[in-house]
């Protein structure tokens, strides 16, 4: 079973991937993840066995992030041209699609930006890796994009999204007092799809 986790940049993607993997693992359903940005590095040590997935382990729940999920695929590549999805849709199975509220969404690239600018680099591209960002004028500007693309990204993902023939489950990133994400219209019955799929018993 293959899973694909999209949504806006900077979503809550790699976080439900890791806590979706870990969830998994504790209930011994064989579950393995892995990110379509290709990083050369591990960016946590819950990323260092990330893997490529392969097509032979049918009994693999596989977990994969993509913010470019709803972006059309470009088998064949020209000069200079910018990645579109790293798989076809119908490589998936299910898509998970994080839906963060304005709010929330703030939240994630207020800290984002924080990060950056202890590190003064960020923004990974798939075609290029990091960006240097070691000035604040520069990282507030890069910020105000995303925060600006917010609402134009949203009903282009609906538009792809409601012409799906595949299932599609949202997941609302809520933030609690104590400053957690909670993965709101993530239920039992997804974990019981899962097991079932994997035709793992729990152990």
């Amino acid at each position: 079973m293959k899973i694909g986790i999209f949504g806006l940049p900077n979503s809550g993607k790699s976080r439900f991937r890791r806590w979706l993997v870990k969830k998994l693992h504790e209930l011994h359903v064989p579950a393995e993840h892995w990110d379509a940005d290709r990083f050369k590095k591990a960016r946590c040590p819950e990323d260092a066995d990330m893997r490529e997935p392969s097509d032979g382990q049918t009994d693999t729940i596989w977990i994969i992030e993509d913010v470019r999920g709803t972006v059309l695929h470009k088998p064949g590549l020209k000069k200079n041209e910018k990645e579109g999805s790293w798989k076809p849709i119908g490589y998936y199975d299910l898509i998970y699609y994080l839906r963060p509220s304005w709010q929330t969404y703030a939240a994630f690239w207020v800290s984002r930006a924080l990060q950056w600018r202890k590190i003064g680099a960020g923004n990974w591209m798939r075609e290029s890796g990091w960006e240097k960002l070691e000035d604040d004028e520069v990282i507030v500007r890069k910020v105000k994009y995303f925060l600006d693309g917010f609402d134009k990204w949203k009903r282009k993902d609906d538009i792809f999204i409601s012409n799906l023939q595949i299932p599609v489950r949202e997941i609302f990133p809520e933030l609690n007092e104590k400053g957690e994400i909670e993965w709101v219209n993530f239920d039992k019955s997804d974990i019981a799809a899962f097991i079932h799929a994997s035709h793992s018993p729990l152990g």
